[in-house]
């Protein structure tokens, strides 16, 4: 017998899979998603879906795929693995998503695979007038070679619209690779980074997820403390919790317990931690170790020096293990001083702000909140489709993937200048914030498509400079005719 079905429970809960039933629509997910069916709808073309390791972006492909799989207008191809040491492997993996091989004969070389897969969009997309989608998952994988093909197929359109609508879920690694190839970039119609879940949102996660199980969620599986215990050791990334979880119910089953307490979770997060610290170390040092010519032969052993204060290798034996540890227990205790300083340092700064800092924004637009993401594509004509962005933005949710400015203070501003600055600000949306040692916001101009990626500093359109990004916010400095003023992009 399995562990859930002591629980009482039809299948299991929590499995890493990604069962389009198991799909929890928190926020980000359900907003990604709706976007994603809006631009597929209008037949835009090239659609960006990033996210960290574990964050949903697989489930989410899964989703859009179940949503799209009953229309007879639209044919859903998919490619699970886009890895191809050339062009002709990748254009060999294209013909065989599309169902194509069987029209080619003998050895096809690769005008043939290109002429072919011209002649599928053309005849399905025109001719039959049908939408055909490709999604493409783990596209970090994709090269240079594999990329050009790609934007070649985003050149077949109509009037109208594009041909082929490519819908790409990766990992935040693709983002400088596609920003190094501007005819590339320069084509997403849509871009949106997936973020962890809050601790609301794990809860409502972890009982949905009981619930498809057949668990009756009137009663309370997961204590208060076990939630806020699960969201500490997981960051809100859902695969994390459904592996804590998992560990947790399996080991509810064999003790004395009746429900998941914090100490429980403690006990199966410590394993699940240790297991993931391990593979983000060897994940790190594969990405250090194949990063092209830009590295010296000797940088691997210097990120190890970096991590572990000098080059070790991942087969530890049980001397070096001990000297890394001692040296980790040295580092640590620098660290601690450092962050206790630090702490101070960013109370003295945020206390400041709070009394001379910039003027923020008081409200902010809300995500999609459209009902059924399904009927999206099924009801929507191309106009209802083109305003239901307009329609469904709110001015309650803190989201900042849909942004329109709802109030600004006017102290030394005209009424006019007032009013042109808000007409100025409305189209611009922040869609992602790239986090790192110099971190870069990207900002979407929704009057022509335009994305800019910019440090801080930087200014764009002559009228805009980014003075300040933090992790969900950016701060721009506005020059009017007044002087300057700040305005808070969440």
């Amino acid at each position: 017998m399995n562990y859930f079905s002591t629980l009482g429970l039809i299948k299991e809960p929590f499995s890493n899979s990604p069962d389009p039933e198991f799909f929890f629509e928190s926020n980000e997910h359900k907003a990604a998603l709706i976007r994603l069916l809006v631009e597929i709808r209008l037949r835009r073309g090239l659609s960006v879906i990033l996210g960290d390791v574990g964050v949903g972006k697989t489930t989410l492909s899964r989703k859009l795929f179940q949503v799209l799989k009953e229309r007879t207008d639209i044919l859903f191809y998919m490619i699970l693995d886009p890895t191809a040491q050339s062009e002709e492997i990748f254009l060999e993996s294209l013909v065989r998503a599309f169902n194509l091989q069987d029209q080619l004969s003998g050895s096809p070389s690769i005008l043939d695979y290109k002429e072919i897969i011209k002649k599928h969009l053309f005849q399905k997309g025109v001719e039959e007038n049908k939408t055909v989608v490709l999604v493409v998952d783990e596209a970090q994988k994709l090269n240079e070679a594999s990329l050009e093909v790609l934007r070649v197929l985003l050149n077949y359109e109509t009037n109208d619209y594009k041909l082929l609508q490519l819908v790409l879920f990766s990992q935040m690694e693709l983002l400088p690779k596609i920003k190094e190839i501007k005819n590339f970039f320069d084509r997403i119609v849509l871009k949106y980074v997936i973020n962890p879940l809050d601790e609301p949102e794990t809860r409502e996660l972890i009982n949905f997820r009981l619930h498809q199980s057949g668990f009756n969620t009137a009663l309370k599986l997961f204590t208060d403390e076990a939630v806020s215990e699960i969201q500490r050791y997981s960051q809100g990334y859902p695969r994390r919790i459904n592996l804590i979880c998992h560990n947790a119910l399996r080991n509810l089953v064999t003790s004395n317990k009746t429900v998941v307490d914090g100490a429980l979770i403690r006990d199966c997060a410590q394993c699940c931690l240790i297991m993931d610290k391990q593979s983000s170390d060897e994940r790190l040092l594969k990405i250090i170790e194949s990063s092209g010519d830009s590295w010296k032969p000797q940088a691997s052993v210097v990120a190890r020096k970096k991590l572990f204060g000098h080059p070790v290798d991942f087969k530890f034996n049980l001397a070096t293990a001990k000297n890394i540890f001692s040296h980790i227990k040295f580092n640590l205790a620098k660290i601690n001083a450092g962050l206790i300083g630090l702490g101070v340092l960013l109370t003295l700064i945020f206390a400041i702000t709070l009394l001379t800092g910039p003027v923020i924004s008081k409200s902010n637009a809300a995500y999609f909140t459209a009902a059924d993401s399904a009927a999206v594509v099924k009801f929507l004509t191309t106009g209802q489709a083109q305003g239901l962005m307009r329609k469904n933005i709110g001015s309650e949710s803190l989201k900042r993937n849909f942004f329109l400015p709802a109030s600004f203070k006017s102290e030394g501003i005209s009424a006019q200048e007032s009013a042109t600055l808000m007409d100025d600000l409305k189209d611009y949306k922040l869609v992602g914030i790239i986090w790192s040692a110099n971190p870069e916001v990207m900002i979407e101009n929704g009057k022509d498509g335009r994305t800019y990626t910019l440090k801080k500093g930087e200014s764009f359109n002559d009228q805009f400079k980014v003075k300040d990004i933090s992790r969900n916010s950016a701060i721009l400095e506005v020059n009017l005719n007044s002087g300057t003023r700040d305005y808070e992009l969440r």
